[in-house]
C-alpha cells in the first residue's frame, strides 16, 4: 500500500539549495508538477464556471417565472380563442370565405393549433383534436402516437449502430416538461456508463506497455483514494496548528492554512486537501521528485476525475428538470444572461396585444373581412418567400408581424 505523504517523518526539512556560479539557482519543475498545478487551476477554473452557471439559470428561471410563464399563459389563451373563432368559417357555418381561400384558412389554423399545442402542458380537449382533425384529415392521437413511436426507433436504432442498447420507451407525450427532464438526465448517465464499458472493451483486447502503465496508474490511484478526506485532514492538521508553532511569523500562516484546512474538511473537498499537501511538500522542502513519479501521477488521476466531474456537473445543470421550462432558449441563452428572455418577453407582449385587438375584430360584424385579409396577406407572403411547404420559423414571423384589418 501507498505510504502516506506524513508518515515516519520527524516535522519539516530544510530546504536544500543548489548554488549555480553566475547565475540564480532555479528549482527544477517537473512535468507532473506543472500537470499538478495546471489541474488545480482548471478545477477552479471550472469551480467558477459552475457556480456561474448556476446563478444564471437561477436569475433566468426567477425571470421566466415572473415574466415569461404569465405571457405564454396568456398567448395560449388568445391562441386557442383565435382557432375556435376563424373554424366556423373553415366549415362554413360562417359565411363570407371562398372556397379558394378554404384551403389557405385551414393552412393557418394548423399553424395557430401547432403553437397552442407546443404551449399547452396538458392534452388538448376534444374540440381542439375535432378541429385539428377536420383542417389536416388526421387523428390527432393516432398520428401523435405514430410520431412517438418513429422517433423512438429511429433513436433507438441511431443508438445500436453506435454499439449502445437503449430502452426509450418511457419517452413519451405524457410526460411534463419537468418528468421528462429527469428522463433525459438517467439516459444521459446510461449512455455515459455504456460508453466507459465500451471503451473498457476495446482497450482490453490491446494490452500493451500504454495498457500496463494505465492499470499501474490506476493502483496508485486507488492506494491514494484510500487516503480518506478524514485521514489526510488529520495529518495536515497535526502540521498546520498554530499553538505548535514557536516561531511568529510561521504561527500566523499556519493560523490561515487551518482555516483553509478546516472549511475543506467541512465541505469534504478532497481537492483542496490534496492542494494543501502537496503545497506544504514543496514548501517544506519533500521534493515531488522524492515522492516518485508514479505517485504524482496518481494524485494528478485524481484531479483529473473531478475535472471530468465539474465537466458533467456544468453539462447537467442545463438538464436538471429545475430548469426544464428554459430548455428551449437553449442555443440561444449562452453568455448572454437576462437579454434573450427580455427579447422573448418583448416578443410575447406585442403578440399578445394584437392577438386581443384580432379577437376583438373576429368577434365583430367584420370577422371575415379579418380573415379575407389574412388570407390575401399570407397568399402574397408565401409568394415572396417562395414556400412550397411549410416553413414553421417563416411562417411564425408572419403571424407576428400580420395586423388583421391593416395595411403593412
Amino acid at each position: 500500500m501507498q505510504q502516506s505523504l506524513f508518515e515516519g517523518s520527524a516535522g519539516p526539512r530544510p530546504v536544500e539549495k543548489n548554488v549555480t556560479v553566475g547565475k540564480a539557482a532555479k528549482a527544477v519543475v517537473t512535468k507532473q508538477q506543472k500537470e499538478f498545478k495546471r489541474l488545480s487551476k482548471k478545477i477552479e477554473d471550472l469551480r467558477k464556471q459552475k457556480a456561474d452557471t448556476e446563478v444564471l439559470l437561477e436569475n433566468q428561471l426567477k425571470y421566466y417565472i415572473a415574466h415569461i410563464a404569465p405571457l405564454e399563459e396568456r398567448l395560449l389563451k388568445l391562441r386557442t380563442a383565435c382557432v375556435k373563432l376563424t373554424f366556423p368559417f373553415f366549415t362554413a357555418e360562417k359565411k363570407g370565405i371562398s372556397k379558394k381561400e378554404k384551403p389557405v384558412l385551414g393552412e393557418l389554423i394548423e399553424q395557430a393549433l401547432g403553437d397552442v399545442f407546443y404551449l399547452s402542458p396538458n392534452d388538448p380537449d376534444k374540440e381542439l383534436k375535432e378541429i385539428y382533425e377536420a383542417v389536416t384529415g388526421q387523428n390527432y392521437d393516432e398520428e401523435a402516437k405514430e410520431e412517438e413511436e418513429e422517433m423512438r426507433e429511429e433513436m433507438e436504432r441511431m443508438f445500436r449502430q453506435m454499439g449502445l442498447d437503449v430502452d426509450l420507451s418511457a419517452f413519451n407525450s405524457e410526460l411534463s416538461p419537468e418528468e421528462l427532464a429527469v428522463k433525459m438526465k438517467e439516459l444521459q448517465e446510461e449512455l455515459l456508463k455504456q460508453t466507459e464499458q465500451l471503451n473498457e472493451k476495446k482497450t482490453s483486447k490491446k494490452k500493451g506497455k500504454q495498457q500496463m502503465a494505465r492499470e499501474a496508474l490506476a493502483k496508485q490511484k486507488e492506494e491514494l483514494a484510500k487516503k480518506s478526506v478524514s485521514s489526510v485532514y488529520k495529518q495536515l492538521a497535526k502540521l498546520f496548528h498554530p499553538d505548535l508553532e514557536k516561531d511568529e511569523n510561521l504561527k500566523i500562516e499556519k493560523e490561515e492554512l487551518m482555516k483553509q484546512l478546516t472549511a475543506a474538511y467541512e465541505k469534504e473537498d478532497l481537492h483542496t486537501l490534496l492542494k494543501l499537501e502537496m503545497q506544504w511538500i514543496q514548501k517544506e522542502g519533500t521534493d515531488f521528485e522524492k515522492l516518485g513519479d508514479e505517485a504524482i501521477a496518481a494524485y494528478n488521476q485524481m484531479l483529473k476525475d473531478q475535472v471530468d466531474d465539474l465537466e458533467m456537473d456544468i453539462d447537467s445543470l442545463r438538464m436538471h428538470p429545475r430548469f426544464a421550462k428554459l430548455s428551449r432558449f437553449e442555443g440561444q441563452r449562452k453568455g448572454k444572461g437576462l437579454a434573450v428572455l427580455k427579447e422573448e418577453e418583448i416578443n410575447l407582449t406585442d403578440v399578445t396585444d394584437q392577438l386581443e385587438v384580432d379577437i376583438s375584430g373576429l368577434q365583430g360584424p367584420h370577422a371575415a373581412k379579418y380573415l379575407k385579409d389574412l388570407i390575401k396577406a399570407f397568399d402574397e407572403f408565401k409568394k415572396d418567400k417562395d414556400l412550397p411547404f411549410f416553413d414553421l420559423d417563416e411562417i411564425e414571423d408572419f403571424f407576428e408581424n400580420f395586423d388583421f384589418g391593416r395595411k403593412r
